[in-house]
């Protein structure tokens, strides 16, 4: 039986200081449900495949769009919650303010 696969945008979950944080999915399939600690601030980008287009391409043509969040400076030593997405969102908005985390992408040299 033929099937349709269309894109959707992936759900947003954080839009703080003008960067936008998505989900990434499994499979890149939404219908398996959003990874814990994959998100991306390109929603045209996934893990293992970067869109080609986004401003998070470095000199290297490596995407800094994707990320593992447990892989962003002070991962470890976060305000701990009972909500998880909580804890990841009030951890996101730290990466931002530090300037770890922008609009194009997880920066290679983190500020001291």
């Amino acid at each position: 039986m033929p099937f349709l696969s269309e894109w959707v945008e992936p759900a947003l979950f954080l839009d703080w200081r003008g960067v936008r944080v998505y989900h990434c999915y499994r499979d890149n399939s939404v219908n398996q449900g959003p990874l814990v600690y994959c998100f991306t601030v390109c929603p045209f980008c996934e893990p293992g495949h970067c869109c080609g287009d986004c401003p998070a391409l470095d000199d290297s043509r490596r995407c800094r769009a994707v990320f593992d969040l447990r892989g962003l400076p002070g991962y470890a030593e976060r305000q701990r919650h009972a909500d998880l997405d909580d804890e990841h969102r009030e951890f996101l908005k730290t990466a931002i303010a530090v300037g770890s985390l922008t609009a194009e992408g997880v920066v290679s040299s983190y500020p001291a």
